[in-house]
């Protein structure tokens, strides 16, 4: 699993029915959702202790191929290569 994303990876965010990009700060971001200003923005984000200059959720875990909706990974949603065991002669 690697940390760098490709370059035609989308950084986009589902919020409200809105498409949110995950390359805006924050609180510009908040403003593509309607009814949402700049000043309602920063209000929401001063009053959830939010660090202003903090970026929108990038969708790592859709880039590592994992569970993104908190689904349990430990035994379930295995794919790839299966190791077989070798019978003993």
């Amino acid at each position: 699993m690697s940390l760098v994303a490709n370059e035609d990876f989308q950084h986009i965010l589902r919020v409200l029915n809105t498409n949110v990009d995950g390359k805006q700060k924050i609180m510009f971001a908040l403003t593509s959702i309607k009814g949402i200003g700049r000043r309602f923005a920063n209000i929401v984000c001063k009053k959830a202790d939010v660090d202003m200059n903090k970026r929108n959720h990038r969708g790592l875990r859709h880039y590592w191929g994992l569970r993104v909706r908190g689904q349990h990974t430990k035994t379930t949603g295995r794919r790839g290569k299966t190791v077989g065991v070798s019978k003993k002669r």
